[in-house]
């Protein structure tokens, strides 16, 4: 009864809260990660997560600008989430916005729990990587009418056959959706116009959306550590007695940093990180340790189990941690008394100081993964420009080279195929000084696949001023005498 009423009682956070935990758990993971430098060396923001970045409507398609824009301006100010809205110029019909790289990436964290309805494609059955479902005897009508009064979906909606009726894609299906437009297909699109894009505003707005789609990805993947989207219980989603603990607790500067000594193989693929099939997925990790509400049975007590006294907590190698139980009496003449197994706060306690460092762990290691492939190059008048693999193994693909000109317009000057590659020399690009004399900076997007036949997309950037030697200062002539 005592669970009941706090149930009830309780205001639905849909998960980990998305502008509190969620958003602490990507920050914390992008600081542990590669990304400063990489946005350094790649895009030649010398101030890295720190530096603005602007979102200019003006470059984008009329509906993905606005969409973008009503989303963006409903985050929550008070958290920093929603950005800084810029003066709009002549025949502008919507502002720029600007926010910092790592403000950004923070924020698509956020958009991927707006609207709430996103929520329906966060859960994967850790046994069969099923998505959510509905629980026999509910049927589809009152699995909508259910989510419109939770606030999932709206009257319009219901209305029209579009709420939420208890059943939606695998989290890791829907991160690879074409249909989810912050999602995996989203990300590449973006990232490679963020280099190839004529313009700066155009570029720094493309990186933008690389940004929010990292961001959101990794909300989706985050919200896995949550027990409840794992045991396919949606019912303690809504409730949100775990995730509101979690958020009251920690907030989001207090969220812990990811486990440093939690070490993962390396993923072939980003939804592998949410769900392999084999027991690495976050998924599985979180169900083979942590139940949620509506997932607790006696199942999880060794057979012939019994608890003695009023209460307590324990543990047993199905529930490794907390889990709280009392004695119940019997409502009717000629029933025994019972014991029921719950979780309240203690509980909560334990399991968000085990996940939380874990779930960031996996955040960040998405981060890397998403980033992956670093290139170096360099320019000689004897070879031309030289370009090496650092990193990641690369399967075939193709290079673009582009000249940047001091107004900031690139142009497009070489484009060639590449073979299969190890880490070392990818190519050589036949480029003569006088050739590149207008040119400021020297940009290389190579696309194609890696050595998985996953799509990856990387770029590098070479800076091409010279500074001239500073002349040292004559001295200063003898004062004459008299």
């Amino acid at each position: 009864m005592a669970v009941a009423a706090a149930v009830a009682t309780t205001v639905p956070a849909h998960g980990y809260e998305g502008s509190t935990t969620l958003a602490g758990l990507t920050e914390q993971a992008a600081l542990q990660s590669r990304l400063h430098r990489r946005v350094v060396e790649r895009f030649a923001l010398s101030l890295g997560i720190f530096e603005p970045l602007r979102l200019d409507p003006a470059t984008l398609s009329t509906d993905r600008a606005r969409n973008l824009f009503v989303r963006l301006s409903a985050l929550d100010a008070g958290q920093g989430h929603a950005p800084e809205v810029l003066t709009r110029k002549g025949g502008q019909s919507l502002s720029p916005l600007r926010q910092h790289v790592l403000g950004w990436l923070a924020a698509g964290t956020v958009l991927e729990t707006h609207p709430a309805l996103r929520v329906r494609h966060h859960f994967v059955d850790a046994k069969s990587g099923a998505g959510l479902r509905r629980q026999p005897g509910v049927t589809a009508a009152a699995a909508s009418t259910d989510s419109v009064q939770q606030g999932i979906s709206s009257l319009r909606q219901l209305f029209s056959g579009a709420a939420m009726d208890g059943t939606g894609l695998a989290a890791p299906d829907w991160i690879e959706s074409a249909d989810n437009d912050l999602g995996l297909t989203v990300f590449g699109d973006a990232y490679e116009r963020a280099v190839t894009a004529e313009t700066v505003a155009a570029r720094e707005t493309a990186l933008v959306e690389a940004l929010l789609s990292a961001g959101a990805m990794l909300a989706v993947l985050e919200q896995v550590g949550d027990p409840a989207y794992v045991h396919n219980d949606l019912h303690a989603v809504l409730a949100g007695r775990y995730s509101s603990y979690v958020a009251e607790h920690y907030g989001r500067a207090g969220v812990p940093q990811p486990d440093l000594k939690l070490e993962l193989a390396p993923p072939q693929r980003f939804r592998d990180l949410v769900f392999d099939g084999k027991g690495g997925g976050l998924a599985e990790r979180t169900a083979q340790s942590y139940l949620s509400t509506d997932s607790i049975s006696r199942k999880v007590l060794p057979a012939g189990t019994k608890l003695v006294g009023q209460g307590g907590y324990l543990s047993t190698p199905w529930a490794k941690h907390w889990l709280a139980w009392t004695q119940q009496r019997a409502s009717e003449e000629g029933e025994s008394s019972h014991s029921a197994l719950f979780l309240d706060d203690r509980c909560f306690a334990d399991y968000a100081s085990a996940l939380l460092p874990a779930v960031g762990k996996f955040a960040q290691v998405g981060l890397d993964f998403l980033l992956r492939g670093d290139l170096r190059l360099s320019f000689s008048t004897e070879s031309g420009l030289v370009i090496k693999l650092l990193d990641e193994q690369l399967g075939s693909g193709n290079l673009t080279v582009l000249g940047e000109k001091a107004s900031g317009e690139r142009i497009v000057l070489k484009t060639l195929s590449t073979l299969p590659s190890r880490p070392g020399v990818l190519g050589t690009v036949p480029l003569s000084e006088e050739s590149v004399k207008d040119y400021v900076r020297l940009v290389v997007l190579w696309k194609g696949r890696d050595h998985n036949g996953q799509h990856l997309v990387t770029s590098s950037q070479l800076g091409l001023r010279k500074t001239e030697p500073v002349a040292p200062a004559a001295p200063a002539p003898e004062a004459a005498s008299e």
